[in-house]
């Protein structure tokens, strides 16, 4: 899903792809993510599970990159974010 969100170029830059970005939205990828986000897992023991964790939060800023309507969607649930339980790549 990462893949289709964005593109690299020959320059290296990531840009965003706008078309799939919105198809995603449609269909609401972004809410199973989020849905997923909200599980509760043993950070110390479950190594895969912070992995689909660091997927997850890649996939939903790759999804909002240069998209405002996606970044209005997320806006609304910024609290997911802010929760403590919730791992960040910041």
């Amino acid at each position: 899903m990462n893949k289709l969100c964005t593109q690299g170029s020959p320059s290296g830059v990531v840009k965003p792809r706008k078309h799939e970005q919105r198809l995603l939205r449609n269909v609401g990828v972004h809410t199973v993510v989020l849905d997923l986000l909200q599980i509760p897992y043993d950070e110390k023991e479950d190594i895969r599970m912070n992995e689909l964790m660091r997927l997850a939060h890649e996939f939903l800023q790759n999804f909002c990159l240069g998209n405002q309507q996606n970044q209005v969607l997320l806006y609304k649930q910024l609290d997911l974010f802010l929760n403590p339980g919730v791992k960040s790549d910041n």
